[in-house]
């Protein structure tokens, strides 16, 4: 292979590890099936009439095409803001809840019910209960609180990319592979070439003693 050749299977090799370390990562798995769960999940406790989405007529779009449907996208099968928006208003459902139950569509969103008289208990910048399981949250407050368990500063996903954390550790395990497959590589390749020159000097020292011999017939011989 030539210097090129080599540099540029370095470079793909070490894309591919990195992006399969993503791809594999038991954080972004876990935050996918999580948020998968609580998209729909039932709420308890709410005051309101509401307690998950389909009660306000918000589904995942595909209406049945498995296809579509595993894109997880909600309304319709586009990101587009403008055409969101537009499903959004022509859905007779969610306008009829909130035309008749706004106050029940509010609570939904945005409940923050501190169970308990206990004084202790406190709350972040956000006025959401801290480290009460037990308090419930609208489903707003409720994907806030997911999402933040794994993007927060301190979440799952940042102890992985952070300076020194797993994925770091991970990357440099794959380094420390990597050169040290170099270095058996190198030192195979001293072996061979030791075996080589051992052979070429054999081949010499042969090809000597040949010449040797046959000076030596010519000599008898006159």
């Amino acid at each position: 292979m030539t210097d090129k050749e080599i540099a540029d299977y370095e470079a793909k090799f070490k894309e591919y590890t990195t992006y399969s370390l993503i791809r594999k990562s038991p954080e972004l798995k876990n935050l996918k099936s999580s948020l998968r769960t609580a998209l729909f999940s039932e709420i308890p406790g709410l005051n309101g009439s509401i307690s998950n989405l389909l009660e306000l007529g918000i589904d995942v779009a595909g209406d049945g095409d498995i296809s579509i449907e595993k894109l997880g996208l909600l309304v319709t099968e586009s990101t587009d803001y403008d055409e969101i928006l537009s499903e959004l208003e022509s859905n007779e459902k969610l306008q009829e809840v909130l035309t008749d139950n706004a106050d029940d569509v509010y609570e939904f969103f945005s409940a923050n019910i501190i169970v308990g008289n206990d004084d202790s208990k406190t709350e972040d910048d956000d006025g959401n209960p801290i480290n009460e399981s037990d308090d419930i949250k609208g489903w707003s407050r409720m994907y806030s609180t997911l999402l933040n368990r794994y993007t927060a500063y301190d979440g799952m996903i940042q102890k992985k990319i952070v300076t020194e954390g797993t994925l770091d550790k991970e990357m440099l395990k794959i380094a420390t592979q990597i050169e040290t497959y170099q270095e058996r590589a190198e030192q195979q390749l001293e072996r061979y070439w030791a075996q080589f020159t051992a052979m070429e000097q054999a081949i010499a020292d042969a090809q000597a003693m040949g010449n040797s011999l046959s000076s030596l017939s010519s000599g008898s011989s006159s």
